[in-house]
């Protein structure tokens, strides 16, 4: 087994076990176990977002395994996580493991 092999099963298993870091979430229409980190709007939304979300947005992360989803997310993209909808600001996908930004003006 690769390295490669080795790391996009054990160690993928292990951040996304539910009993530790992931919860189950409806990602963009998958349920998935997934990692979500919020964002505080304080410095981050107003640097990235500019005025357009000004203080009364979301930033948010998630963090899921490519092949939980049926399609990489696009910049520009809209996309929902239980049930509110973001814009995909920026999706890296690295060794089977998705990094997905997400902004939404909360107003």
């Amino acid at each position: 087994m690769s390295l490669h092999e080795q790391i996009t099963g054990d160690d993928l298993s292990i951040f996304l076990d539910t009993d530790d870091f992931a919860e189950i979430h409806d990602v963009n229409g998958s349920e998935c176990r997934a990692v979500l980190q919020e964002i505080s709007t304080d410095d981050k939304l107003t640097e990235s977002g500019g005025a357009q979300y000004g203080l009364y947005g979301s930033l948010v992360h998630v963090y899921c395994r490519t092949k939980d989803l049926p399609e990489i997310p696009v910049t520009g993209q809209t996309f929902s996580v239980d049930g509110k909808r973001y814009l995909v600001t920026q999706c890296d996908e690295n060794m089977g493991m998705l990094t997905i930004r997400l902004e939404a003006n909360d107003r």
